[in-house]
C-alpha cells in the first residue's frame, strides 16, 4: 500500500507506469500493476 501512495503522490499518469508486483490482485485496485517476471523491457 505504501507504493501504491507513492506512485498516485508522484502524480503519474495512469498507463505510463507498472508496478512490478506479486500481489496484483489487491495492487491493481488502485494503480496498473503486473507479475514482476511477465513485465518485459
Amino acid at each position: 500500500m505504501i507504493l501504491c501512495a507513492q506512485v498516485l503522490e508522484a502524480g503519474y499518469a495512469a498507463g505510463t507506469y507498472i508496478v512490478a508486483t506479486t500481489n496484483t490482485k489487491h495492487l491493481t485496485l488502485f494503480v496498473n500493476a503486473a507479475e514482476w517476471d511477465t513485465i518485459t523491457p
